[in-house]
């Protein structure tokens, strides 16, 4: 068995809170290949080909004591075109935003399946700030922290909780997961939205093929549900201010 040793990065995450996702490149479909996470994330967390590298919002530092993670360049480069410094989580989900933008990510298409992101910074820090707020109300429904209440994927019937063949039918909105048992309503947008090369709500299920879902569990998908439909609906307004922000 071969390894990377986890600790180091580990202990960073104590303090951290959150590691923003990427991978270098995308080799199959499109990029979608961003995501925040809140405990150390696998190493094929948002894609089954290409290696998901992560990138603490803060460090340990030689006391122990939590230190921002951007390079003191970049810090001298936001506060000459600011005026101020924004504070980490505001790049954070100013940077999650972007990532997140579908305009962004189709311009940029042919650069980001060959290297890691490149984020444009506008000159207006109202802009910024637009942005930037949007970015974090995602970040922290894809944490799980705020899962919005959209009444999505009720679970519904009675049986076994078992995952025994799993299926979605579009006519009625609905993810069954054995004969009797299925989540409703869950459209077809939400039940095929990506995060990388994985369906989320598909993979999730299948992961737990042959197994009887717990309560945690079926909770867990209700959320997922509402969060994805969530995310829909922000990046859509991501969208919109990108086209404000970057006209051209």
């Amino acid at each position: 068995m071969i390894g990377q040793p986890a600790a180091p990065l580990a202990e960073h995450l104590e303090l951290a809170g959150l590691l923003l996702g990427a991978t270098r490149r995308v080799e199959e479909g499109d990029y979608r290949h961003a995501f925040v996470f809140s405990l150390l994330a696998d190493g094929h967390a948002v894609s089954s080909k290409e290696m998901t590298h992560v990138f603490p919002l803060r460090l340990k530092g030689a006391f122990g004591e939590s230190t921002d993670n951007w390079k003191p360049e970049f810090k001298k480069f936001i506060k000459k075109k600011y005026g101020k410094e924004p504070s980490p989580e505001e790049l954070f989900g100013y940077i999650y935003a972007i990532l997140n933008s579908p305009v962004y990510r189709d311009k940029f298409e042919d650069f980001l399946a060959d290297d890691y992101p490149r984020v444009p910074f506008p000159n207006e820090h109202k802009n910024f700030q637009a942005l930037s707020g949007l970015g974090w109300e995602l970040v922290q429904a894809h944490i799980l922290k705020n899962v919005p209440s959209l009444g999505r994927a009720k679970f519904k019937g009675k049986g076994t909780n078992c995952v025994e063949a799993l299926r979605y039918l579009v006519e009625g909105e609905a993810i069954y997961i054995n004969d009797t048992q299925r989540f409703h309503p869950v459209s077809a947008d939400v039940w095929n939205f990506q995060i990388g090369t994985y369906r989320v709500m598909e993979r999730f299920l299948k992961a737990r093929a042959e197994r009887e879902l717990t309560l945690d569990e079926i909770d867990r998908v209700t959320d997922m549900a509402n969060v994805l439909a969530f995310s829909i609906n922000q990046m859509a307004k991501i969208d919109s201010a990108y086209k404000k922000t970057f006209p051209a």
